[in-house]
């Protein structure tokens, strides 16, 4: 970690939208000040600093970057101040370890060459695929992300047309086990499936936009792959029963034609269409009848 010291105190570098920044903390550390001064200065005098000139109040919520500042961030936010923000806020500090502790600050600090300091930007934020019972699902941080609207707007709709699934307690602990990239400190969040963000996005004109990513996201290429294997599998599935009928074009003795009868019943097994070898396939028998209902629902699944 990239640090440096101003006044025999430790400070972490860092840069914000390509600006060094330091925070209340840093501020209080290398001033010898107590804990919540600098707070307490910017509070009373936020009336004359600029917001993203002076200071950057990052978010849950406006925070695209690393997890670096999604693990550090406060519920109401970070504040991160500039070169000119940091001299705004220290300006009732007039002692003579003040006056040092500035010079160092802003020649050693925001003045060093870029590439020393940690950027908290380093990475945009980036889908992580996240399943709900086994079956992917999206969260509103992640149509935050594809769609750059606000977080509340998102929610707000989602509540108004009752879309998604809200997790909580016990769901959501579940959910956080299945997912452990989810933070242990979010008490409830929504989950969505694959047709209801396509739904969020059509209704905000973004479908064409997104449509590519939440395709990739959701796999729904699985689902062709799914439907050639289930293809193959009807293959063989009609080649089995066309060898079973062919028992019945021969003279065949009983016995015989029990043993085939069986030795096919095991192909039906490798298949996942038995649950056990049978001897007796014809449509008059239980087995018999669910093979014929398995033949009519993997014709179902192949033109869906």
């Amino acid at each position: 970690m990239n640090n440096i010291t101003i006044n025999n105190n430790s400070i972490e570098r860092k840069l914000y939208n390509n600006q060094p920044v330091v925070t209340f903390k840093d501020i209080d550390l290398v001033h010898e000040r107590v804990s919540g001064t600098a707070r307490r200065n910017f509070y009373k005098n936020q009336k004359h600093f600029i917001e993203n000139e002076d200071y950057y109040l990052v978010t849950v919520e406006n925070a695209k970057c690393t997890k670096f500042v999604h693990s550090n961030i406060p519920p109401k936010g970070q504040y991160f101040f500039t070169e000119s923000g940091y001299l705004m806020l220290v300006k009732s500090f007039t002692d003579d370890l003040a006056w040092e502790v500035q010079r160092q600050l802003v020649n050693c600090y925001f003045r060093e060459k870029e590439q020393t300091y940690q950027q908290l930007e380093l990475e945009p934020y980036k889908l992580v695929k996240k399943t709900y019972k086994g079956k992917p699902v999206m969260t509103v941080n992640d149509l935050v992300y594809l769609t750059d609207f606000e977080k509340s707007t998102l929610n707000l709709h989602i509540r108004a047309y009752k879309i998604g699934t809200l997790l909580e307690k016990s769901e959501l602990y579940k959910f956080k086990l299945e997912n452990t990239n989810i933070s242990n400190r979010i008490s409830s969040l929504y989950v969505l499936n694959f047709d209801e963000v396509k739904n969020i996005l059509k209704y905000f004109g973004l479908l064409d936009k997104c449509n590519n990513e939440v395709d990739k996201y959701f796999n729904i290429f699985e689902v062709k792959e799914n439907k050639d294997s289930k293809a193959i599998t009807l293959l063989r599935f009609y080649n089995l029963i066309n060898l079973e009928r062919s028992l019945n074009m021969f003279f065949v003795d009983k016995k015989l034609k029990e043993d085939l009868t069986e030795v096919i019943s095991k192909k039906y097994i490798e298949l996942g269409l038995l649950d056990k070898p049978c001897r007796n396939l014809s449509i008059n028998t239980l087995e018999g009848w669910n093979l014929f209902v398995k033949k009519d629902e993997y014709k179902r699944d192949l033109i869906k």
